[in-house]
């Protein structure tokens, strides 16, 4: 008799940890203090993949973390310290900040970060343009020097919202994948004695929340605020690294419908986000393991891995009364037999019943 089979495959909302090899360069260092470093990023340029753009080299290896004292990982084309890789396509960067100098009269002023040349965009779905102070009316710029968005904040000293929503900080959305800003300013009022406007920078929507209880200046005087220990910022960055490499079966490349163009529309998929909630994922377009596997798609053959979901019962759902056959890229599950349970039952019914019979006889005789 033939026994049924349950054939599944892993679903996307399964939350699979990465439990195979190392995410970097085979003989190449995983992490750089606490940041893990997965390739293609790597530390020093030959742990790190060559960068291409449309067909061309990049003027730098825009992949290559330098790792300062062993301990602070630095994105060598930016000259930025990182604070986290994602393989979902995103990188967090600290930015440096400055306040603003008053000045009754508008000041142009470049962000001090270019991407310009690499595989980096700004990203525009977790970063704001944010207006820290109510002191300056600010203006967003883009690489053409058009105006893309603005804001100046109401002023209120007695308010403790810290949600920059318009009272004493603004912020204002960016344009698609920059990988240049500019802004312009102008003071509306004196300053204090600190002889600054406030601040304007990008910077991670979720990140700004928490600025305020790090630095306490930016607090202390909400109308125009300054903090002598505020000098950088998160920024989110979205990177890509498709089409240079050739990359394996079990990988799968993503583009954001916005991003799409007619080369890629039979090869690229909608995005999926992080399962575990813990990563941020590209705008634009990036690759992941399929269904079924783990690791990192970008070491080719070897960086996608089969999860074995018979190793744990949450990674499957044979549960009690079925067998888990791990397969590439799934599972089975093996049911047992309703007609051998019945079976087995009659069997031990019949063989209680011979041996209370013969019990019963023994008795008799003796």
């Amino acid at each position: 008799m033939r026994f049924p089979f349950i054939t599944l495959s892993v679903f996307s909302w399964l939350c699979l940890t990465v439990a195979g090899g190392s995410l970097s360069k085979p003989g190449c260092p995983e992490k750089c203090g606490n940041v893990t470093i997965p390739y293609p990023f790597g530390v020093g340029s030959k742990c790190s993949a060559k960068c291409v753009i449309d067909s061309s080299e990049c003027k730098e290896s825009a992949y290559t973390i330098i790792c300062q004292n062993s301990s602070t990982p630095f994105l060598s084309i930016i000259k930025m310290e990182v604070v986290k890789i994602s393989l979902y396509g995103t990188l967090i960067v600290k930015l440096p900040v400055s306040p603003m100098n008053c000045s009754g009269t508008q000041t142009t002023v470049p962000v001090p970060i270019s991407l310009d040349g690499s595989p980096f965009t700004i990203s525009t779905h977790y970063n704001s343009f944010i207006v820290l102070g109510c002191k300056s009316s600010v203006w967003l710029r883009s690489e053409m020097m058009e105006t893309v968005g603005g804001c100046t904040a109401i002023c209120d000293g007695n308010s403790t919202d810290t949600s920059c929503s318009g009272v004493n900080c603004c912020q204002t959305t960016i344009p698609e994948r920059p990988q240049e800003l500019q802004y312009t300013y102008r003071s509306i009022e004196a300053s204090n004695k600190s002889g600054f406007c406030g601040y304007a920078f990008p910077a991670d929507k979720k990140w700004i929340q928490s600025a305020y209880t790090m630095h306490s200046g930016l607090n202390q005087d909400p109308l125009n605020p300054y903090d002598v220990g505020f000098g950088f910022a998160q920024l989110v960055i979205d990177w890509e690294h498709i089409g240079s490499e050739d990359f394996h079966d079990n990988t799968i490349c993503k583009v954001l419908p916005s991003y799409r163009s007619d080369e890629y529309y039979d090869d690229y998929y909608m995005p999926r986000y992080d399962p575990t909630g813990n990563n941020y994922v590209s705008s634009t377009r990036y690759c992941s393991c399929r269904d079924g596997f783990e690791g990192n798609p970008y070491l080719g053959r070897e960086g996608c891995v089969d999860v074995n979901e018979c190793s744990n019962s949450t990674f499957n759902i044979c549960g009690s009364d079925g067998t888990c056959i791990n397969t590439n890229g799934g599972y089975i599950c093996r049911k047992r037999s309703a007609v051998k349970i019945v079976i087995i039952c009659v069997g031990s019914a019949a063989g209680g019943l011979v041996l209370l019979l013969g019990s019963f006889f023994c008795h008799q005789n003796y």
